[in-house]
């Protein structure tokens, strides 16, 4: 299956939902930009 084409976008955050995110993603595995994302995505579902 082939990824959708992606759009790179800026986005402003509290430095305190950063280190979150971060604290998260480490807990996951992943990279918090790639959290980030799927949250947007589980959202916008």
């Amino acid at each position: 299956m082939l990824e959708p084409e992606t759009t790179p976008v800026t986005l402003r955050l509290s430095g305190a939902d950063i280190a979150k995110a971060k604290a998260r993603a480490r807990k996951l595995g992943k990279p918090y930009q790639t959290l980030l994302k799927d949250v947007i995505h589980q959202a916008l579902s």
